[in-house]
């Protein structure tokens, strides 16, 4: 290793020597084999400097508020200018390692999150440039939540922390494993801890299906609503009611089909604007259906937030919610949604979720959809 005035080494081989010894004559010059410079400035002060090698200039990377007269200064930017002017924002991110029940094969349901957070300084409270709280102005913490191994979509995210610290999705999470990532638009902060509470359900299944087989067939036989795949993919196969468009009263215009999860041509309509299911649902009912985009839908002007099931298949997700009562409409508020298979019944089938999911990605649904 190397500063600007010295080199030292340390013997690695019998012949080198034992421990440092300082070299003499001609050695390694750190702007090219070394990663950290010393320098003292002519104040005295002690700067550890390193190379960028993309732009070939060195950046002090202690930078830190220094005695008065010093000329040093704290900067919470990366490759700001020696007169203190530019330099780019630090964006700190951490992944959590993932959260499961006890074994994986539980469910777990996510409740609350807080992230506990604290300024660099407390000091700097309503000071230029910090807000009211000691943060770097117009800092904003963002949590994002990843659903069974999922690398690269959130499941659902929110930004910036209530007075509780408490982090507020913007819908509901579960999964057999669920992973957070926390960031910043701004660094000047410590992460101290997060505290996460789920809900953990044991479902107990064959995975095979074969010995459930007929109890998962007959649980899924009486929906009390089905718009599944037919030739007519805007009709309810239980009454005929049919879909109407954004307006709650006209026919859907330039209806089309596309794949859906089964992989059959054909089997999920595809709408160019809202649409508007015009029935009145049973008390406690549960809804299931896939959709290719996170589902914005309502009754009455009330949002309905669902929890999916499985992983992402095919670019579809398995969307379902329970226990709903008062709804006499469906609005499907997302214009260009793909949907496949919307079922309602009167009661909670969840027992039979795992066999139609698998049913539906393995087996072309051949057993739980009419033959297509």
């Amino acid at each position: 290793m190397s500063n600007n005035t010295t080199s030292n080494q340390m013997g690695l081989a019998y012949e080198h020597g034992v421990g440092f010894s300082e070299n003499d004559g001609f050695f390694p010059t750190p702007e090219t084999q070394t990663g950290l410079v010393k320098i003292i400035d002519t104040n005295d002060m002690p700067h550890l400097l390193i190379l960028d090698m993309y732009d070939g200039k060195f950046y002090d990377v202690t930078t830190r508020d220094g005695p008065i007269g010093s000329n040093i200064k704290k900067y919470f930017k990366d490759k700001v200018n020696i007169d203190g002017s530019g330099g780019y924002d630090i964006s700190p991110e951490v992944m959590f390692r993932e959260d499961t029940g006890i074994y994986e094969k539980y469910l777990i349901n996510h409740q609350a999150s807080r992230f506990y957070v604290r300024p660099d300084f407390e000091t700097n409270r309503g000071i230029s440039g910090f807000d009211y709280n000691g943060y770097i102005s117009g800092t904003v913490f963002t949590a994002e939540v990843f659903v069974d191994g999922e690398p690269n979509v959130a499941t659902a995210s929110s930004e910036q922390l209530d007075i509780s610290n408490e982090i507020n999705y913007d819908k509901s999470i579960e999964g057999h494993r669920i992973q957070t990532k926390f960031s910043s638009n701004n660094s000047g902060f410590r992460l101290l801890g997060r505290q996460q509470d789920y809900v953990v359900k044991n479902i107990s299944y064959n995975p095979s299906g074969v010995s459930d087989f007929e109890n998962y067939q007959q649980d899924l036989s009486t929906p009390s609503l089905w718009y599944t795949r037919s030739t007519l993919l805007d009709t309810d196969i239980v009454s005929g009611v049919k879909m109407l468009g954004a307006n709650s009263n006209l026919p859907l215009e330039n209806l089309g089909s596309v794949s859906g999860p089964d992989g059959k041509a054909g089997s999920a309509p595809l709408f160019d604007s809202s649409v508007y299911i015009p029935v009145l649902l049973p008390d406690h009912s549960f809804i299931m259906f896939w959709s290719n985009d996170t589902p914005d839908v309502s009754s009455m002007g009330n949002t309905i937030n669902f929890l999916t099931f499985g992983s992402r298949y095919m670019g579809w997700n398995l969307y379902y919610m329970y226990n709903l009562t008062g709804i006499n409409n469906l609005q499907f508020n997302n214009s260009g949604v793909q949907l496949f298979d919307i079922r309602v019944y009167s009661d909670s089938i969840y027992q039979a979720l795992p066999y139609y999911y698998n049913d539906v990605i393995k087996n072309n649904a051949n057993n739980v959809c009419p033959v297509f």
